[in-house]
């Protein structure tokens, strides 16, 4: 197949530091070279992934970047048999009469033309299903081509709960605070800052500390590894949030509320627990410390690993290609 990705056009494709969707979108575009395919990147400028060809926006914006992205496509487009179209905005999809498959993997409080696109796929059943789609495709994100040799099995031994993610309070850092606190354990809070007074609010407390944003590497790998929990507490759903497979691929247990696409990665009381109580979150911290970590291991690289991945999306762009809508 010829194929054409869109990639978000904010950050490169691999990203240097932190980027969920474009780092998922360099394992597909890779995979799917070494099965033979023929395949275009279109991506923000910066990146260094093994494609047949590469085109860069002039500069990263998420919304110009990729318009000026789509227009490039679009004056080549004879060259394709299909697009895959990871955009933000999937302009490719709704603008170039070609074969598309558009991936949707965004927040899913952000306003999607979602019904106007044809062949929508989502990452998650739970984001499919907000948006009134719960019959389509879903293709749940590969982490790593070889997780189990870059996020080594760690031991909890670190005396800490763990939270990572952007500080704000959809990310719902004051949930997990609380009840780290009332759990009477340490709190690690890793990831930018977006609102430096509702952070200040909740690191006042004792043994709360922001570690700041981690990259990928030996550093962020042991402060999942270490920690005797992870606690994801999103206020508003995440169509799907990498995090916490990352942390239950060191081994780790995770902690989470019930808004997400996280949950369906979660084996209450093998991988981890669900509660949207505070208080209860506080009696689930210590109990899943004491989970088989092997096991979550074991159970979470069977999740993540990329060849099923792959071929479901290989397949869905064959259906596109043979005409098939859905």
């Amino acid at each position: 197949m010829k194929l054409a990705f869109i990639a978000p056009s904010e950050s490169p494709c691999p990203p240097k530091g932190y980027g969920g969707v474009e780092r998922i979108v360099a394992i597909y575009v890779e995979e799917l070279v070494k099965r033979g395919h023929k395949v275009d990147l279109y991506a923000a400028p910066g990146g260094e992934c093994n494609t047949t060809r590469s085109f860069f926006c002039p500069k990263p914006h998420i919304v110009e970047g990729e318009k000026w992205l789509v227009n490039c496509l679009n004056a080549q487009k004879s060259n394709y048999d299909c697009i895959v179209d990871f955009g933000a905005c999937h302009f490719a999809s709704q603008n170039i009469n070609l074969p598309n498959v558009a991936v949707f993997s965004g927040d899913v409080f952000k306003t999607y033309p979602h019904q106007g696109i044809r062949n929508r796929v989502y990452i998650s059943k739970r984001f499919a299903k907000y948006c009134n789609s719960p019959n389509n495709p879903i293709l749940y994100n590969p982490l790593d081509r070889n997780p189990a040799n870059k996020y080594p099995l760690g031991d909890g031994n670190g005396d800490y709960a763990l939270v990572v993610g952007i500080a704000k309070k959809s990310k719902g850092i004051h949930i997990a605070a609380n009840a780290a606190y009332n759990a009477g354990i340490g709190l690690k809070i890793a990831g930018n800052i977006k609102d430096i007074n509702y952070l200040k609010q909740w690191c006042n407390l004792p043994n709360i500390e922001h570690v700041g944003r981690i990259e990928d590497g030996e550093e962020k790998e042991k402060l999942y590894g270490d920690a005797i929990v992870l606690l994801h507490c999103p206020v508003l759903s995440d169509a799907y949030s990498l995090v916490p497979i990352e942390a239950q691929v060191c081994g780790t247990p995770v902690v989470a509320t019930s808004s997400g696409g996280h949950v369906e990665f979660i084996l209450p009381g093998v991988t981890g627990y669900i509660s949207d109580n505070v208080e209860e979150i506080s009696s689930l911290i210590w109990k899943a410390g004491m989970l088989d970590r092997e096991l979550i291991r074991k159970l979470a690289l069977e999740k993540v690993k990329v060849e099923p991945k792959v071929d479901i999306l290989e397949s869905l762009c064959k259906r596109a290609i043979l005409g098939e809508t859905w």
